[in-house]
């Protein structure tokens, strides 16, 4: 299987949904709060070209493919007894809804499918209500996300949830950015877990020729001044 994964991140790469730029970088929904952050050298969208909204690099066959990794990677002995999937909203919305066919036809499993929609505001959007498994009676529910950052999306996602009374313990992303989610989602309870962090992503782009070593050791300095940066942050407001 992790076989399975090397060659999904072969494929991620080849189809422009991992870029890594080190003269002008990226831009990132972080910068739209504080536009003084350094842009991030490595940019990633998993987003479904089935999206309508908001188009991504990823057919059904690629999303199928995440779907299996992400339960036979973590989600088959994860640990715990849950009913129900949601994807959080844009990115986790496709393999979530992949994730209950798959766990179905590869173990036999049958998992409810919730879904959550944002309200769009001017400077951001918010996750806030249930637009697919309303009435589902409470459950505990695996949240599924794409890429996670700081885990902010998750945490929107989470109390919606909570709200209607379901339990959320777990979430689970594709891509670990290693930039803090971890650390604060355990602040609310939930036991964050993740399919490939961002180091082993580029250590297999870097093995499969689409980064180069100095483009690889940029990227792990960024990340890693990043999480200084937040760690002096969080001591100055203490």
């Amino acid at each position: 299987m992790h076989h399975d994964l090397e060659a999904m991140v072969d494929r991620l790469f080849s189809l422009r949904a991992v870029k890594v730029d080190l003269q002008q970088g990226f831009r990132l929904k972080a910068h739209r709060s504080n536009p003084t952050l350094p842009p991030s050298p490595i940019y990633v969208e998993f987003g479904a070209a089935s999206n309508e909204k908001k188009p991504g690099p990823l057919g059904k066959f690629e999303i199928r493919s995440m779907a299996r990794l992400y339960w036979e990677l973590v989600l088959k002995d994860l640990g715990i007894d849950f009913g129900a999937v949601a994807g959080v909203p844009d990115g986790g919305t496709a393999p979530a809804r992949m994730l209950v066919e798959e766990a179905y036809h590869m173990s036999g499993r049958q998992l409810e499918y919730i879904s959550l929609a944002k309200t769009e505001h001017i400077q951001n959007a918010t996750i806030d209500r249930l637009v697919v498994g309303q009435h589902l009676p409470a459950t505990n529910v695996v949240l599924i996300e794409d890429a996670a950052t700081s885990g902010k999306s998750i945490e929107e996602a989470a109390m919606v949830l909570r709200k209607h009374g379901h339990t959320v313990t777990h979430a689970v992303a594709f891509l670990n950015r290693m930039q803090g989610a971890r650390t604060n989602l355990r602040a609310l309870g939930i036991d964050f877990r993740c399919v490939i962090t961002i180091a082993t992503l580029l250590k297999y782009g870097e093995r499969g020729g689409h980064i180069t070593h100095k483009e690889r050791l940029a990227v792990l300095r960024y990340l890693n001044e990043d999480k200084s940066e937040r760690i002096r942050a969080l001591a100055a407001a203490s």
